[in-house]
């Protein structure tokens, strides 16, 4: 029963966001698909080449660059937007000097901050890091 309804809302919902073009293709007006869990956190995806499919208790929302899965006891809202929401990097507390460099992991968790790049390093393990120095944001992988 649950999953009937979770499917029809699902129908609903994309028939809401989309429209049919000149040459009878379907087309959005919205550039992304919000979904918001009930803690709170949420994620867009953008609405070309989305499909979503509902897996037992999970719903599986794919497009052309990425695939989600969420569970459906978790899901609070789903809407068609056409802004992007706040990533953590994006909302991560940033320090006011400009001197040295902050590093964070790419979930936006502040690692430290450190007098130089070649400091951090030294000292970081090989990966993905977000790096701020002089108030510009950049990635860097360490080997």
């Amino acid at each position: 029963m649950k999953k009937t309804l979770i499917t029809a809302l699902l129908t609903a919902i994309a028939a809401q966001g989309t429209a049919q073009a000149d040459d009878g293709t379907a087309t959005t007006g919205y550039a992304f698909l919000m979904l918001a869990t009930t803690s709170g956190m949420k994620t867009t995806m953008a609405v070309e080449g989305l499909e979503i499919t509902v897996n037992g208790s999970q719903l599986v929302a794919a497009n052309n660059v990425e695939r989600r899965t969420f569970s459906l006891s978790d899901l609070a809202t789903m809407q068609f937007t056409n802004e992007t929401v706040a990533t953590a990097i994006d909302a991560a507390t940033m320090p006011d000097d400009d001197e040295g460099v902050d590093v964070f992991s790419l979930s936006g968790m502040a690692l430290g901050h450190y007098t130089s790049i070649d400091d951090c390093r030294d000292k970081l393990t090989p990966g993905v890091y977000v790096v701020r120095q002089a108030g510009k944001t950049t990635k860097i992988q360490l080997r």
